[in-house]
């Protein structure tokens, strides 16, 4: 969340937030590289190295989480989700 300073104060991160839900990865993925299916494999095929997400799989998940997500990030502040 980004508000703009008042002109006489000093810009500030007041709070941040960072979760990882892995439960979900499977839906947002690279399969190659590293050394499972490195890019200079002979097995490696060109669609394993390239990006793949089930969009709206993902956009459901996400609207899943926001609310408990910032219930959580403003629970410790004095501020209100409102």
């Amino acid at each position: 969340m980004l508000t703009r300073s008042a002109p006489y104060e000093k810009s500030a991160i007041w709070r941040s937030q960072f979760v990882t839900y892995s439960n979900g990865a499977n839906l947002t993925e690279i399969v190659g590289g590293g050394t499972l299916h490195h890019p200079n494999d002979p097995t490696t095929t060109t669609e394993m190295n390239t990006f793949h997400m089930d969009g709206p799989t993902i956009f459901k998940f996400a609207a899943q989480q926001v609310g408990p997500f910032l219930d959580r990030f403003f629970e410790p502040t004095r501020m209100g989700a409102e």
